[in-house]
Parts: structure tokens; sequence; C-alpha cells
């Protein structure tokens, strides 16, 4: 995976999407607040393990100012926990994903959401 300057002021792409909502999901937030974010982001940086996006004002806050938003979002590939996904926010708005990785290996690309799971006793190495 490789920086990608071309989807810079674009919405996000669906799959990020999908991995966004599906990690939202593990959260007591509403679903419709939760879809506006995710629906009103603009990339404002694309890279292989971050993403950088703007929300803008008018969209409504989350209820929680954690940062990050959600810990414990764990990326499973092959019955492997590989890494572990990253939500960012900027006074109560999305603001960036995080995909870190536990292995010597990064990642070729973006989980889908169904390599992710909400493990809150389980601490990254």
């Amino acid at each position: 995976m490789e920086e990608d300057p071309t989807l810079i002021g674009r919405p996000l792409p669906d799959a990020v999407k999908m991995l966004m909502r599906r990690v939202l999901s593990f959260t007591n937030e509403p679903e419709e607040i939760c879809e506006q974010q995710i629906e009103d982001t603009i990339i404002e940086t694309f890279a292989p393990d971050w993403i950088n996006v703007i929300t803008p004002t008018s969209t409504p806050q989350f209820r929680s100012a954690a940062n990050p938003f959600l810990d414990y979002a764990n990326v499973y590939r092959d019955g492997e926990m590989v890494g572990f996904i990253l939500l960012w926010c900027d006074d109560r708005r999305l603001s960036a994903i995080e995909q870190a990785w536990v292995s010597d290996d990064p990642p070729e690309g973006w989980p889908g959401p169904d390599d992710v799971r909400f493990e809150p006793i389980t601490l990254h190495p």
C-alpha cells in the first residue's frame, strides 16, 4: 500500500467506511451520529496506515471526547491477531483512522469489517 494523493478531498472509500462502521458499532454512540460522521468526512491525507479526515463542524458531535475514540478493535487474519484499528477525534468528530500492526510486516491493505473484533481485555504488545 502506498500513499494515494488522488483521494485527497474526496469521501472515504466504501471499504474504509464499512470498517469505520464496524469499529463504531462497538461504541455506545447513536448509530445515526456515527453514520453522519462517516458520510460527512472528506480525506485530508491517505497513507497505508493512517487516513486523516476532515469532518465539518455542522456534523453532529459524538458524546464521547475520548482519544483514541476506541481502543481494542483488534484485527485478525487467519485466526491470529495482527494489529488493531484506532479512531481519532477532534472536537468530538472523526479526524483520523489508524491501522497499527504487531508483526514485522506491515499490512497490505485496510482490513475488512469481519476481520475486526472488539476485545477490551486484550492488551496490545
